[in-house]
């Protein structure tokens, strides 16, 4: 009784699991074959069909099949059960010239509705990329099987103006993860890393082969010098899963249809991209006198907070730049305001979407003064000037004038101690700080027989004076001079800057902000290295971390363990196959440090 109530909830539960379920027909056969031998082409449906047409194989040579099959799997785990079952049309095919060929869609229907597979082309070679005899592995793949390859949308730009990079996977072997990947060296660019893409793989021709290719990801460069830029290598390790049929006893077609199973193998392969070069142009001379660097595409406004100010009274003005271009890379617009204003540190906020068409947003400048004496004042126009490289020239453009009149002051009447009213700062009299009125009344005088000049007291605090001003010059001279050099400036706080970094990437950590974390701690290790070092980001290079940290006495080991974790910092965010523990980074950072500190 009790086999018959645990078979009844298995078919149950078989039905269960199959019903409702979406429907999807598939494809599955090699993407390189051997000229002149046979190989599967596998049609899987997950629901039983109510009729299979065969897809069309143009040149390629049927030589067995349609061979029908079912594959079923049931599981019961605690009390919940799963189950598949698969139709499976199984076809021998052989290709008697090399080339690319495409197997055309084949059509099923399942309860009245009809299902196709997508056109599936297929590279007919000469010689195997994996060669197997008896289900042992004699071979690898072949040197083109798996690439890795730098692209870019263009190699002649001028100054500060984007260069899309694209980092792209092919593979026609089987890559199954990817690990030590190593981003290639952005020298004399300023870098934008594309986040949060969705890249689809796609089929590509290469060279004359049909490739998978997927892309890894893509950067924006900025090049911040002209001349000719080399966007160096970059080098990964992938996990290549290569599946190797074995030759059944007998050796025929129908055996090698139904024979044993693949054996399936991983294989360890380097990759490495090829350099390329960018030629950047310098931009063309005669630049207008209010270009500041800006290159793109810009729109200009202004605002005014109001018409009306009374006078002693804080006002803002507005700019905004908004665009497509090197908008992060922008400075503050130098402006005049009247005579009679008190212009105070500019304030900016910008929002940025950064895609492969480019970096577009705006970004905003608010400038707050005080007026200080009434009347009618005009504030701007105000001039923005850019260079647009899709026309090759400069544009100037500019914000309206805009009005406003300050009235009398409020806050202390017409008697306010400082400002007089209807006249310009230039006019200004402070008040009180003219001639005094004489004094009148009869004078109190008082006799005296010594004089403080020239007594012992006199020149004893004289004598302290001086003492206190030539060990404060002394002082000065010195602070002076260490603040002159600037880099044992940066080299004193590189620690301090990078502890704080580490503690905000720490709190990242803590909240499960992955990209937040890893881009805070490449942040604190290329800070401190820059700082203590004495190179500037934009020419920092694992090449040159290596070469001086090991002349000041760094260790092989430290060193490498230090480019190894900006190596997986900057990939962790899209690397499929990555696997990296955020602590372990974070105490090996810490670690690092604190014996680089030691030593340096």
């Amino acid at each position: 009784m009790r086999r018959i109530l645990l078979l009844i909830i298995a078919i149950f539960g078989f039905c269960a699991g199959t019903w409702g379920q979406e429907v999807s027909f598939s494809i599955d056969a090699p993407r390189v074959a051997v000229i002149n031998q046979y190989f599967k082409v596998e049609f899987t449906v997950n629901e039983a069909p109510d009729s299979f047409e065969a897809p069309d194989f143009g040149e390629l040579e049927v030589v067995a099949g349609p061979i029908e099959s079912q594959a079923t799997s049931f599981s019961f785990i605690n009390g919940k059960s799963t189950s598949s079952v698969s139709y499976i049309y199984t076809y021998g095919v052989i290709g008697h010239k090399e080339g690319t060929y495409t197997i055309q869609p084949a059509k099923v229907v399942v309860k009245g509705k009809e299902y196709r597979t997508q056109p599936y082309p297929i590279e007919i070679a000469k010689e195997r990329t994996s060669r197997q005899s008896s289900g042992k592995q004699q071979g690898g793949i072949a040197p083109d099987d798996v690439l890795l390859r730098l692209s870019v949308d263009k190699r002649e730009v001028y100054k500060g103006e984007p260069v899309l990079v694209t980092v792209k996977l092919y593979d026609r072997a089987g890559v199954a993860g990817i690990r030590d990947a190593k981003e290639p060296s952005f020298n004399g660019f300023w870098k934008q890393q594309l986040d949060g893409q969705n890249f689809p793989s796609q089929r590509e021709t290469f060279n004359g082969k049909v490739y998978e290719t997927q892309v890894l990801t893509q950067y924006l460069l900025f090049p911040q010098k002209s001349g000719t830029l080399e966007i160096e290598q970059m080098d990964m390790n992938v996990v290549v899963r290569v599946r190797i049929e074995q030759d059944p006893i007998g050796g025929g077609i129908w055996d090698g249809l139904l024979g044993g199973g693949p054996i399936i193998q991983d294989i360890d392969k380097h990759l490495s991209s090829s350099p390329i070069k960018i030629n950047v142009k310098e931009l063309p001379a005669g630049a207008p006198a209010s270009f500041n660097g800006a290159v793109g595409q810009f729109a200009l406004e202004g605002e005014l907070s109001a018409s009306q100010l009374n006078a002693n009274s804080s006002g803002t003005f507005m700019l905004r730049i908004t665009g497509s271009g090197n908008l992060p890379l922008l400075n503050a617009p130098k402006i005049e305001l009247p005579g009679t204003f008190d212009l105070y540190d500019v304030k900016t906020t910008d929002k940025y979407n950064t895609s492969s068409a480019g970096i577009t947003g705006y970004k905003q400048y608010e400038y707050p003064f005080i007026a200080r004496a009434e009347g009618q004042y005009e504030i701007g126009p105000f001039e923005f000037s850019y260079f647009d490289p899709k026309e090759g020239r400069y544009k100037t453009i500019s914000t309206s004038a805009f009005p406003l009149e300050v009235l009398r002051d409020i806050s202390g009447g017409a008697n306010s101690p400082g400002i007089v009213s209807g006249v310009t700062k230039e006019e200004l009299k402070i008040l009180g700080k003219d001639i005094h009125f004489i004094k009148v009344g009869a004078p109190q005088l008082e006799k005296t027989d010594s004089f403080f000049i020239g007594s012992w007291l006199y020149i004893l605090i004289l004598v302290l004076m001086m003492v206190i001003c030539a060990g404060t010059l002394f002082y000065l001279q010195k602070r002076i001079k260490e603040l002159r050099d600037t880099v044992r400036v940066k080299n004193k706080r590189a620690n301090k800057v990078a502890s704080r970094r580490l503690k905000q990437a720490q709190q990242y950590m803590h909240n499960g902000k992955e990209s937040d974390f890893y881009e805070e701690m490449m942040r604190a290790l290329t800070g401190y290295v820059s700082d203590k070092l004495n190179i500037p980001i934009a020419d920092l290079s694992k090449e040159n971390i290596r070469n001086e940290l090991l002349q000041r006495g760094i260790s092989e080991n430290d060193v490498t363990g230090l480019l190894q974790i900006i190596s997986d910092c900057e990939f962790a965010r899209y690397s499929p196959g990555a696997s990296i523990q955020m602590n372990n980074i974070y105490q090996s950072a810490l670690d690092l440090i604190g014996r680089f500190e030691n030593k340096l």
